[in-house]
């Protein structure tokens, strides 16, 4: 059977979306409900759809790396991550960045 002869198969959790709901077989269309702040933010933005894709794929990519991690031996934990957003937090000292960029020959 030629692709084009085999039926339509859905790709990923595709509940609730109908054929009308597709765009050229690559967009569905979703219904969420949202807590008021973040509906609020989002009503801000100019695009919603690729402001929830940007969210989503972040998330999406944060799971990932949780998962290579884990199979790595690290657990992650909440602890663990709040020890790096603080040491993250710090600006990298003046000198170090000058001793970095000079290692790269002045890139960046």
């Amino acid at each position: 059977m030629a692709a084009a002869d085999q039926p339509h198969r859905p790709r990923g959790n595709t509940a609730g979306a109908t054929e009308v709901d597709r765009l050229a077989d690559v967009t569905v269309k979703r219904s969420v409900s949202l807590p008021d702040d973040v509906a609020d933010w989002l009503d801000q933005q100019p695009n919603v759809s690729a402001a929830i894709t940007a969210a989503v794929r972040v998330q999406m990519a944060r799971v990932h790396l949780d998962e290579v991690l884990r199979r790595a031996g690290i657990e992650v934990t909440e602890a663990g991550r709040a020890r790096w957003r603080e040491r993250l937090a710090t600006p990298i000292p003046a000198d170090a960045l000058a001793e970095g960029r000079r290692m790269l020959g002045g890139a960046g």
